[in-house]
């Protein structure tokens, strides 16, 4: 025991010296990506750090609101159409009646122990102006499902869907999570069907759903396992506690995030399939993304177009990519799309592709909310 304490603590220093090394490289502009920013705070293209292709869509920190932009499918950025402030995690669809709607999380919105931010959900005729925003009610929820986030709005036979994360626990390392589904009945009523995929031990995140004629397609991107209460850590923890919170994070990364259900966001996904809305699986395929940047990961939307599924992701792309084989390989498309941030809902609406994606501030004047009829 000894002997590996020491071991140990060699290593913390050893990182620790290191962490102090990046950290005065970043302070004088060597590190990696460093180089001169123009107006804007981008890196130029043709030096040190330069932005890949399909950079457009970089992650925003912190978004403070969801901006719905329309892309044409012009040579043109996706241009903004309105701006949801204080909202986050928005998914895209269209109701019963034709009209376009979004499902979201608002930032500010009540938060306790158990459950996360309320959904609510606006509607609109064309995406330049949304309707007063009004709570989601899932009737028929079960008990156990206390905790509901990631609204991922899809299209079936079955009406307009809701897929979404559910579990009796905010905490997703130590609780188990499964995907449900509820459908739409007007409004921001909708009507809980059941559970519709699950891993055992497997932490269920973000989702994205789509249908083909009467097949479903379902990806999960693999955001690591659960907490294993058996794991023999005790004297790790102990010592990890004494340590300052540097060195703590250091150490934790080292482990590679063993406590932290893995990393967050991943080229690798579960992919199941059904030809019942309210159940997918329970066998699954692991599919990954054809990029290099391992930045890439499946959060985001699947699309059905013709024999094809379409993938928009996270990361700086390129986006989207596509399959010809019901989601078994995957390859970049022809034609790209650059959109503002991670986690996008895509929409092809009315001859043009409206996209709602965090924004960090205002990207021109904000149209007034225009009350309308659900």
């Amino acid at each position: 025991m000894k002997k590996s304490v020491g071991i140990k603590a060699c290593l913390l220093m050893v990182l620790l010296s290191a962490f102090a090394v990046d950290v005065t490289l970043a302070k004088r502009g060597r590190g990696k990506g460093k180089g001169p920013k123009d107006e804007r705070g981008d890196r130029p293209e043709g030096g040190q750090g330069k932005r890949p292709a399909g950079a457009g869509n970089r992650p925003s920190r912190g978004p403070p609101g969801l901006g719905i932009f329309a892309d044409t499918g012009a040579d043109t950025a996706p241009a903004l159409l309105s701006t949801l402030p204080k909202a986050r995690d928005g998914s895209l669809g269209l109701a019963a009646n034709g009209q376009i709607m979004i499902v979201f999380q608002n930032r500010t919105g009540p938060k306790n122990e158990t459950s996360g931010p309320q959904l609510f959900v606006s509607f609109s005729e064309t995406g330049e102006s949304w309707s007063t925003s009004e709570p989601v009610v899932i009737q028929g929820l079960p008990a156990g499902v206390s905790f509901v986030t990631s609204p991922t709005l899809t299209t079936s036979s079955a009406g307009t869907l809701m897929y979404f994360t559910g579990a009796s626990d905010k905490n997703l390392r130590e609780t188990p999570s499964a995907i449900h589904v509820a459908t739409h009945n007007g409004g921001g009523v909708f009507t809980y069907a059941g559970e519709a995929f699950s891993v055992p031990g497997a932490i269920m995140g973000k989702n994205a759903v789509a249908f083909s004629g009467t097949t479903g397609y379902m990806i999960v991107p693999q955001h690591g396992v659960m907490r294993d209460d058996d794991d023999d850590d005790d004297d790790d923890d102990d010592q990890a506690e004494a340590l300052p919170i540097v060195a703590r994070k250091l150490l934790d990364r080292k482990k590679g995030g063993k406590k932290k259900g893995g990393k967050r966001g991943s080229n690798v996904a579960y992919l199941a399939t059904g030809t019942d809305p309210a159940s997918f699986g329970p066998s699954y395929t692991n599919i990954t993304l054809p990029q290099e940047d391992r930045r890439n990961s499946w959060v985001g939307t699947l699309l059905s177009s013709g024999n094809q599924l379409v993938f928009y992701g996270s990361g700086p792309g390129p986006w989207p990519v596509v399959s010809s084989d019901a989601g078994a390989t995957w390859t970049v498309a022809d034609n790209q799309v650059n959109y503002p941030s991670q986690d996008p809902s895509v929409l092809p609406v009315s001859g043009r592709t409206l996209i709602a994606a965090g924004v960090k501030k205002s990207r021109g004047p904000k149209p007034a909310p225009a009350p309308m009829a659900a």
